[in-house]
């Protein structure tokens, strides 16, 4: 059985809908959705987030077969009656007033809100005191032109209840609707205090690489082009390396990338330890 998806939000006052057949996207969930021009439901989501902040569902209409409380996170979070108006708002009828169209917005802000070189850019999660660094996240789920995009994964209502759907053996499967209704915002503005970065991994795991890195110990030296050094070593541990800070007779690889230090180069050297390039690299994980 298919199921079909749309996006409630509310502002605290009145839930609106937003129709993905209006905005000319798949009204599937997908496995899943890209980041891109292409995807103006998700972009408008976002700009909706820049301007205030917002509780947000990704409402399957399969999504109240049944409520399950324990069973599904999203029933641990609201009463089933306030589920229901959620899911009502979606599948029911609803008013034009309380429907979000696509001429609501500028043309290239539905292309441009999100992109692949998205950076110094965050979806905050203030119910859970929890952040997305988009420029991280797009570095750690890339493959060459193709990102999912978070935010319809993260708020999804009923995923699994229809064919074709995001499996649960799939990559990151359990942060899939953990952030359903939960109050969300979209700003160029990093949150400081007591908000945490979080970091969910929807790229297909590396494990299997031109010299396996799992259980290997990699060290880099330098700056490998287009990568934050957070983000390389989040990498090497998605193929079950491990980044070491110095080199040590452990060290199985060192890593030459631009401008080199000395002192671990010739390490590496009087130990024998193998020296390989930030392309080998890049290779070895993709």
């Amino acid at each position: 059985m298919e199921q079909n998806f749309r996006v409630v939000v509310c502002d605290g006052k009145k839930l609106i809908r937003l129709d993905p057949a209006d905005f000319g996207v798949p009204v599937r969930l997908g496995i899943p959705n890209r980041i891109g021009r292409e995807n103006r439901l998700a972009n408008a989501v976002y700009i909706l987030l820049s301007q205030r902040p917002y509780r947000v569902s990704w409402m399957g209409s399969l999504a109240d077969e049944p409520y399950q409380p324990g069973v599904d996170l999203y029933a641990d979070a609201l009463p089933e009656e306030e589920f229901m108006e959620y899911y009502e708002t979606a599948w029911g009828g609803v008013s034009a007033g309380r429907t979000i169209l696509p001429r609501q917005f500028a043309p290239d802000m539905l292309q441009l809100a999100v992109q692949l070189k998205t950076k110094e850019a965050y979806l905050i999660n203030h119910s859970k005191m929890a952040y997305l660094d988009m420029g991280n996240y797009i570095g750690f789920n890339r493959t060459g032109d193709s990102c999912p995009d978070p935010l319809p994964l993260l708020t999804v209502c009923g995923n699994g209840r229809g064919d074709r759907e995001y499996p649960p053996s799939a990559p990151g499967a359990e942060r899939i609707r953990t952030w359903a209704f939960d109050l969300l915002s979209y700003t160029n503005k990093k949150p400081g205090g007591e908000y945490q970065e979080t970091r969910p991994c929807f790229k297909e795991r590396r494990t299997t690489v031109l010299s396996s890195l799992a259980g290997k110990t990699v060290v880099v030296t330098g700056t490998v082009p287009n990568y934050t050094r957070s983000e390389v070593e989040f990498m090497i541990q998605q193929a079950g390396g491990k980044m070491g800070s110095s080199v040590t007779r452990s060290t199985d690889y060192l890593v030459v990338a631009d401008n080199p230090g000395a002192t671990k180069l010739n390490k590496a050297a009087s130990l024998g330890i193998p020296k390989i390039t930030a392309s080998d690299l890049m290779t070895m994980l993709n």
